[in-house]
């Protein structure tokens, strides 16, 4: 039996003998840890990847979500996402499902810009984002919202936009990508915004009376 994962023990070289172990073509690649990562402790890797490795099983649960929708979604967003390049198995050095994903530039943690420009960002790439779900998708359906459920990302503010010269730059922290109501980004996006740049962006997004109404009744809820 696999043991279970020991995220403290985590150093540098344990994760890149995962890496020797499993995808020895990117264990010479540089190695370094940041402080940042969620649910999951967050190592650089060289200048295109990072190597997410689940604190918990319900981090390894969420990555396993994103790593099997994510790439349907990422050739189709504006916006650069943690698309995942390789899957990491669980195995004795670590017991969880693991992954190497793409380098999302830009710094998180930072508030929403608010400018028009950035709005306008946001609205592409929640428009691209907002397709038909997949019929296997994990998802919610609510009274009044889409009869066909479309993707949507489920925790966007600002520990999940990516900033890079105070433009919305990338997106990360997909864990709760489902299949439901697009007014439930849109409602997570605007609360953190101010009044005027709410309606830029639900306007640049081309919300209609009936979306603009859901948008609201979610924003109470959140």
């Amino acid at each position: 039996m696999i043991a279970a994962a020991r995220t403290e023990r985590l150093g540098e070289d344990r994760v890149r003998a995962l890496l020797r172990l499993q995808h020895p073509d990117l264990a010479g690649l540089a190695l370094r840890e940041l402080t940042t990562g969620g649910g999951s402790r967050l190592w650089r890797l060289g200048d295109e990847f990072a190597v997410r490795l689940p604190r918990t099983r319900d981090a390894a649960d969420r990555l396993c979500r994103q790593d099997r929708w994510l790439p349907l979604l990422a050739p189709g967003l504006p916006l650069a996402v943690p698309e995942p390049v390789r899957i990491g198995a669980p195995s004795v050095l670590f017991g969880r499902h693991w992954a190497v994903v793409r380098w999302v530039p830009g710094e998180t943690g930072l508030p929403l810009p608010a400018d028009d420009k950035s709005m306008d960002v946001m609205a592409a790439f929640l428009k691209a984002l907002h397709v038909e779900a997949h019929i296997e998708a994990p998802g919610f359906r609510v009274a009044g919202g889409p009869k066909v459920p479309r993707w949507i990302h489920g925790d966007l503010g600002p520990s999940t936009v990516a900033q890079d010269g105070g433009m919305p730059a990338g997106v990360v922290g997909f864990g709760e990508l489902c299949g439901g109501d697009p007014a439930v980004d849109l409602a997570s996006v605007c609360r953190w915004l101010p009044s005027t740049a709410g309606e830029r962006l639900l306007a640049a997004y081309g919300a209609d009376d009936e979306m603009i109404a859901r948008v609201e009744r979610w924003a109470t809820a959140l």
